[in-house]
């Protein structure tokens, strides 16, 4: 079974670092492992030294682009393709029409509110079908698309990440936030609620950890409502894990989500966690709200700053849902989504045999 990942990047993000564990538990368990991507840094997420790596360059025009891609995995090994997001799902969907390799392309966000450009809307509208199975990690996802595609679906959860560290007993007064710095998650509702939170707690503070386009605009928010002693952005740092342990409660504002990763390695951390309600429905997949969590109503402003102020004023409630939370973290391990993969790949194989 030779196996090929087709992924936009290997760097900075939740669908990155999926694929890459992904396929370093595939590689360890003996498959022949091959990730393609359109974009190469440095600073790439760790993979197995039998991996091999392959890189088409995105940047030139998009039907070179395209016919180069294709061509490389036509004529290719692999007899399984497995894509990750709009364009690699697009493309390996394409191969379909030429070519007997099983595909499987998956749905990495909330289908109905990602904003995508009109073109590969149409794209996705006519190639998704062709594909022999669709994976999404919500069942909100799978029913945005039409009969055809739901019945090529299947819902498989992300993975937690290996060897996380866990919340210290003893925490400071710190509520944090991680992703990155873009529109999607929902910042300045965070922001304001800290706004409110301080005039009562003033003991507490809050870190936005990640990086983005919006950052100039954050900053600015946070000097015009005078927050810079209690709100800050600490950009992105490589031990972040370390840096996280002794902070206090985890938040997630997003507008809409997939199966946000920071969420799944806040909870396995043993975090007591407050996330929004959005769509596609991971939040509400993970959390059962005031067990392992709260959920707020999305994007509202009194829903936000009553579940904080529940998570500060209820120490022992607060201290129970995140012991209660980290039981996830045997749920959503390596080796059993690895194992769903693998049995998903397993029957493609099979049915095409036959």
């Amino acid at each position: 079974m030779n196996i090929c990942f087709v992924v936009n990047k290997l760097y900075d993000g939740g669908t990155e670092r999926v694929v890459t564990s992904l396929a370093n538990a595939m590689a360890q368990n003996g498959k022949n492992v091959s990730i393609l991507r359109f974009e190469c840094k440095q600073d790439e997420y760790d993979c197995a030294p039998q991996i091999q790596k392959e890189l088409i360059d995105l940047n030139e025009c998009r039907i070179v682009f395209a016919t180069k891609v294709l061509r490389f995995l036509y004529k290719s090994n692999y007899d399984i393709l497995i894509a990750f997001d709009i364009l690699p799902n697009i493309l390996c969907s394409i191969l379909k029409i030429f070519s007997s390799k099983v595909v499987i392309i998956s749905e990495r966000n909330a289908p109905r509110e990602v904003q995508i450009h009109f073109l590969n809307r149409i794209l996705r509208f006519f190639t998704y079908p062709l594909a022999d199975k669709i994976v999404f990690q919500t069942e909100e996802a799978l029913n945005f698309y039409r009969k055809r595609i739901q019945k090529k679906g299947v819902i498989i959860c992300n993975p937690v990440k290996e060897d996380l560290p866990f919340r210290y007993k003893t925490t400071e007064k710190t509520i944090f936030a991680m992703g990155r710095l873009v529109d999607q998650k929902n910042y300045p509702l965070l922001i304001e609620a800290a706004s409110i939170i301080h005039k009562k707690h003033p003991e507490y503070t809050f870190v936005i950890l990640g990086q983005g386009r919006k950052k100039h605009d954050l900053e600015e928010l946070i000097k015009q409502i005078g927050a810079e002693s209690y709100i800050y952005l600490k950009g992105y740092r490589n031990d972040i894990y370390n840096h996280i342990v002794h902070f206090d409660i985890y938040l997630l504002t997003s507008l809409y989500e997939g199966m946000p990763n920071s969420l799944i390695e806040a909870m396995s951390m043993g975090f007591p966690v407050i996330a929004s309600d959005c769509p596609s429905g991971g939040p509400r997949c993970l959390i059962d709200s005031f067990k392992n969590g709260i959920l707020f109503i999305n994007n509202d402003i009194n829903s936000l700053v009553e579940a904080i102020q529940y998570m500060i004023e209820h120490d022992d409630e607060k201290e129970r849902m995140g012991k209660s939370a980290k039981q996830i973290r045997d749920k959503l391990c390596i080796s059993n989504i690895a194992n769903q993969w693998l049995q998903l790949m397993q029957n493609c194989c099979s049915r095409q045999d036959l």
